[in-house]
């Protein structure tokens, strides 16, 4: 898939889906991946990061931004987790659970079953474990 530019005044409330490589705004922004492997990038303000079904990158940014994972959305890894600050909404229908996580290095890693998998880079179990959602 192609690259497009989208360049616009505010970005307030503004929704971009399918874009391989997206950017968002400093406003608070929902960016949707698509089947590809998706580079999202929230920038500033209160962002909602939805991953699609590639291997993708996200990194929310400045502001409380919340990563989103549902079942068929592969590999995919969080950047810049922020403690306290940011969240992660993961789906499954296996009912998964902080015992689906593992301390791998510096990282941590989210087993779901069915291929899928989140990474969140340099990050520890206990600092992650009480800003994730199990749907």
């Amino acid at each position: 898939a192609g690259s497009r530019v989208v360049q616009a005044g505010e970005a307030v409330g503004d929704s971009f889906v399918s874009v391989e490589n997206l950017q968002g705004s400093n406003f608070g922004d929902l960016l949707v991946g698509d089947a590809g492997n998706n580079r999202i990038c929230g920038m500033g303000g209160a962002d909602v990061l939805r991953s699609g079904a590639g291997a993708d990158l996200l990194s929310g940014g400045a502001g409380a931004d919340t990563f989103v994972f549902l079942v068929g959305d592969g590999r995919d890894t969080v950047r810049d987790f922020q403690d306290n600050i940011d969240t992660l909404r993961i789906s499954t229908l296996a009912g998964a659970s902080m015992a689906n996580a593992a301390q791998v290095g510096a990282d941590v890693v989210f087993t779901l079953g069915a291929g899928d998998q989140v990474t969140v880079l340099n990050t520890t179990l206990a600092a992650v474990s009480d800003d994730v959602i199990f749907l």
